[in-house]
């Protein structure tokens, strides 16, 4: 049985790297994609424009992003910011119902 447990523990880790393995990190995590084949140029300048695209949207410092807008939104008003996002799709769900 700890024959069993050992490998259990030693094999799993080991099956993690088939394939190509490519990391990025994204806020202090990481992001990985296995491929079996290789990446080409067009695959990576994607993926790399994607990744700038979401780091771009979830910078809060820059004061034209949409979570700093969020969070100046929270701090500056009485009520939260979730309640308004609430609220407006709710508002919006309603009008699609009437529009029908």
């Amino acid at each position: 049985m700890r024959f069993v447990l050992i490998f259990i523990f030693v094999a799993l880790p080991c099956l993690d790297t088939y394939g190509i393995t490519k990391v990025y990190n994204i806020i202090d995590r990481k992001l990985k994609i296995h491929t079996y084949e290789p990446l080409t140029v067009d695959q990576k300048k994607k993926i790399e424009k994607k990744i700038d695209q979401i780091l771009d949207v979830l910078n809060e410092y820059d004061s034209s992003t949409f979570i700093s807008r969020f969070n100046n939104l929270e701090k500056n008003s009485e009520v939260s910011a979730p309640d308004i996002f609430v609220d407006a799709y709710k508002v919006l769900n309603d009008f699609n119902k009437i529009q029908r």
